[in-house]
């Protein structure tokens, strides 16, 4: 007889700070994501014309990414989904104003007076 041992999901970290995240998240909030696209892809109707287009895009900083649907009648945007990496988000505390995070950034030893780059 077998017994099944129920496997608990593994848990991912969660920010709840601006301390918590990533250094490359910190750059990303303070000056913004620097976007490469990936692929596109067309979806065409029963006639063979495009019906819509998803362009893919992933951050090279932070490795977000982001999806975009495109109407091929309209060339407008239908749906837009960024999907970020664990530790850029941070939960249960609302909306952080920037300078929470640039003083993160400026406090954190790759920016202190002996650690700057040059």
């Amino acid at each position: 007889m077998k017994i099944k041992v129920p496997v608990e999901p593994e848990k991912k970290p969660v920010a709840t700070t601006p301390a918590d995240i990533t250094d490359e998240a910190l750059w990303c909030r303070t000056e913004r994501h620097l976007w490469k696209w990936v692929k596109d892809e067309i979806t065409v109707g029963t006639d063979a014309k495009p019906v819509e287009f998803r362009r893919h895009n992933e951050c090279l900083r932070c490795k977000a990414r982001k999806n975009r649907t495109i109407s091929a009648r309209t060339w407008t945007v239908q749906r837009s989904r960024i999907a970020y990496p664990d530790l850029y988000l941070i939960k249960g505390a609302g909306r952080h104003h920037s300078s929470e995070f640039y003083r993160e950034q400026m406090a954190r030893p790759a920016h202190t007076e002996s650690g700057a780059k040059r």
